[in-house]
Order: structure tokens, then sequence, then C-alpha cells
């Protein structure tokens, strides 16, 4: 087995053998690995529901994207902002305010945005989510009784892949049943080793060491065309340990993946999605590269969705 298989396998789930995600053709990426770094973050829940938290289920869900990797239930940062009690709090800063608003100002901040960032990196349509809330006098909520459930999903696209077949390009034409652009929204790299289409030869210059799907939205099922990037304007970057960094394409299906012939990765992992003059950054280091293990429809291991347009 390579080196990579067994770095990886510990970090998998069992799928089906026959529920392949892509494989590998053409490199796929820039070759040419520069020096450049990524940072900022991409939060994740703290512990508990929304209802547990006394949160509006919107409101639970921007903080859980964007804040909660630092300020979750065990905060690295100063103050957590997980539950009512926290956002209501007065910010020892400045006793006049709450600790909601001060955050919902910080983040908006061009001089010194958190996340942290060249400018403000929580999207301006998160930031209203926030901001009407303070506006309403913050009123607590609950995501249902007993705990929020699964949250609804839509497939933008309103185009499903179909395993077995050729599938409409989305610009035109056909896309064939194998390619790196099959079975959006899959765990590519557990798939494929479960059903040994990769060989345990080290020199197998076809196995993809990392791949996943950008979605443009938060919720979307497997199976369901992810972003078509016609004018390569979106980027999955890729920033290993050694400072290593890749720019990845899109698939029509909006699948990306780096396959072992385009250059060495070394893990930890830092990621972000760069599309039209703005980012969403993932600032926690992953061991490993099987993106849709955790973004999943609704969210695994602490990521709360898919990877999705910034």
């Amino acid at each position: 087995m390579s080196l990579l298989l067994r770095v990886l396998l510990p970090f998998t789930v069992v799928l089906s053998a026959a529920a392949g995600c892509f494989l590998p053709s053409g490199d796929g990426a820039d070759a040419e690995p520069s020096g450049s770094g990524a940072g900022g973050p991409v939060g994740q829940g703290g512990s508990g529901t929304g209802a547990d938290r006394g949160l509006p289920c919107d409101v639970d869900a921007v903080l859980a994207t964007h804040c909660r990797s630092c300020h979750g239930s065990t905060p690295s940062a100063p103050m957590a902002l997980v539950t009512y009690e926290d956002l209501a709090a007065n910010a020892v800063s400045d006793p006049t305010r709450s600790v909601g608003a001060l955050s919902v100002e910080r983040m908006a901040s061009t001089a010194a945005p958190m996340p942290p960032g060249s400018g403000p990196t929580v999207p301006a349509a998160e930031r209203a989510v926030l901001e009407a809330w303070l506006d309403a006098g913050m009123p607590r909520g609950a995501c249902g009784d007993g705990g929020a459930g699964p949250v609804a999903t839509v497939c933008t696209s309103e185009r499903f892949w179909k395993m077995g077949d050729d599938n409409p390009h989305p610009r035109g034409g056909e896309l064939d049943e194998e390619g790196p652009w099959m079975n959006p929204g899959r765990a590519c790299i557990t798939c494929h080793a479960e059903s040994g289409d990769f060989d345990d030869d080290d020199d197998d210059d076809d196995f993809v060491v990392l791949g996943g799907t950008v979605y443009p939205t938060l919720h979307e099922p497997d199976l369901c065309y992810g972003v078509d990037d016609g004018t390569d304007e979106v980027r999955v970057v890729i920033t290993d340990a050694q400072n290593r960094t890749y720019s990845l394409p899109l698939e029509p299906t909006g699948n990306f993946h780096l396959p072992r012939r385009a250059g060495a990765l070394t893990f930890p992992i830092r990621a972000k999605v760069v599309a039209n003059g703005k980012e969403r950054v993932m600032n926690t280091p992953q061991a490993s590269g099987d993106c849709n293990r955790c973004h999943t429809e609704q969210g695994a291991n602490g990521a709360p969705g898919r990877i999705h347009l910034p």
C-alpha cells in the first residue's frame, strides 16, 4: 500500500465500492507550485444545537461558518460566540455595546476585519443576516423543538449526475461516464481507496491526493452539479505545509482535484476558494485531502456544509 493511502485511510469512512467519485484525467492543476501562503478562517460549530444556544438558525449558521473555529465553546480567542448570552453580553472593550454589535462591526471593518484578512472576509449577504437580527433587538430564536434537525437543501444547478451514463455538459455536448467531473459531492479519495481503483504502487501518477466540489450554496445534495466555471475565474487554492501553493480549476460539475503528477503535497494543508475578486478562506489546517468527506450536504466533522462560493 502506498504511503499516501496509509496516511489517508485512517481518516476515511466506509462507502459503497460502486460509489466512485472521479478518475483523474489531465493534470487538473497549475503544475508549478508557487510560494505564496493562505490564511484566514472558516469556522465550525460549537456544541449543542441552535435551539440549545438560543439563537435564530440563520444567525447561528453564520457564526458557525465564520467564527467558531476560534470563538467556539472552548475559545482560543478572548470570548465565545456560541450562545445568545455570549452575543448579548456587554463587550469588555466598550461596555455600552453588546458583543454581537461589535462582532458585526469587526466583520465589516477594512482596517481590522474579523475573521482576519486583507479586507472583510464574511460576505455582505451573511453580515446582513446578523445586522438585521441586531436591528430587530436581538430576539431569541430556536431551530426547532429538541434541535435543529437537517437543513433544507436545494440543487441550484437543477442538474444531477447519473452514475453509469454519459451526462450532459452544462454548456452543451456530453461528459464521459468517467473523468474528473464525475459524481460531484462525493468523497473522492475515500470512494476510490475503498473500491481499489487506485493501485498501491507509489509511482501511480493518477492517484488523486486532493479533491472536492465547489457549490453555489452551503447545503446541496450529492450528485448535484456544482459551480460550472465557464470563465475560469473560480479557483481552489491549496497551500501545503512546505508553503507550496496550487491553483486548481473547476470541472463543469464543480469538481476540483490535484493528481500526484502535478507535484508534491505535504500535509497539513490550508485552502481557500477565490472567485471574482473575493475569497472564502479555511484557516484550520487539514490532514486529509478528501474534502467532500467533511464538506457534505449537511456538514460533518465540524464542517458547516459544502465548500461554496465567497
